[in-house]
């Protein structure tokens, strides 16, 4: 159903005469126990890998069919739109998730950025008609060196965007489909 609405309001990638990856849709399907996601911050869209260098890890434990699209330098093209990364789903649960690299001193700043970024995607479902009221949803952020410190103002902007988009938001490295 989501699979459906998504390529049928928002279409295929726009960057496949320019894109490097070996499959030129925005969507992806995978039923791997483990696999990993990487941005590489070369103007191309997320990888998914198996092994090397990663950001995001997936654990799939039941095996079960996943959906991952490729939003950002893919699916969506406007260079201007605040947008995530990829959008990873099955038929129970959806994550949003917007990957930052992280360096001493720059995590508040892009940590408001990722927020932004993914609020602005959840948006733009909305207003393509994409329901998100029939599968939960949750908005990642992820940062490569992921050692969150619990941070009371932190916990507001969080609490704050759950109350405005009805989705968590959670800043962590891994993600799991049961």
């Amino acid at each position: 159903m989501i699979l459906q609405q998504l390529k049928e309001r928002l279409g295929d990638c726009k960057f496949s005469d320019k894109s490097f990856c070996e499959n030129k849709s925005s969507y992806h399907h995978i039923n791997e126990e483990e696999f990993y996601i990487y941005d590489a911050d070369d103007n191309q869209p997320i990888r998914i890998v198996r092994n090397g260098d990663y950001q995001l890890k997936v654990f799939n434990s039941l095996s079960s069919d996943i959906c991952v699209v490729k939003i950002d330098r893919c699916l969506l093209k406007d260079q201007d739109q605040k947008k995530c990364d990829c959008v990873l789903f099955d038929e129970s649960k959806m994550y949003f998730v917007e990957i930052k690299s992280s360096s001493p001193g720059t995590r508040k700043d892009k940590r408001n950025k990722a927020i932004l970024q993914l609020g602005a995607t959840i948006e733009y479902f909305e207003t393509k008609g994409i329901s998100l009221n029939s599968i939960e949803s949750v908005a990642i952020i992820c940062f490569k060196n992921f050692s969150r410190t619990p941070n009371a103002a932190n916990d507001t902007k969080f609490g704050d965007f759950a109350r405005k988009y009805k989705i968590i938001l959670e800043e962590k490295s891994t993600i799991k489909f049961q």
